[in-house]
């Protein structure tokens, strides 16, 4: 494959520093707390997945819809 690649991966030694545990605790400690999003922009996301239902089923009927008319003109 990629000899550089390989060759890079072979020379770093794999093992985490003695303290990354408490590195990444202290980092997650200091990071903000999510908020939880707004009334109305969870609102307007139900709204747009119920608007993608809504044309996702209409898809459905239609391909249902053209394949039975082909079977039917194909009958008549």
């Amino acid at each position: 494959m990629n000899e550089e690649l390989d060759d890079l991966l072979h020379a770093v030694d794999g093992a985490a520093p003695p303290d990354f545990e408490a590195q990444v605790m202290r980092r997650i400690a200091s990071l903000p707390l999510p908020q939880r999003p707004a009334r109305w922009s969870t609102l307007a996301q139900r709204l747009a997945f119920a608007a993608a239902v809504a044309l996702g089923a209409s898809q459905v009927v239609t391909f249902i819809f053209g394949l039975w008319a082909v079977t039917a003109a194909a009958d008549a």
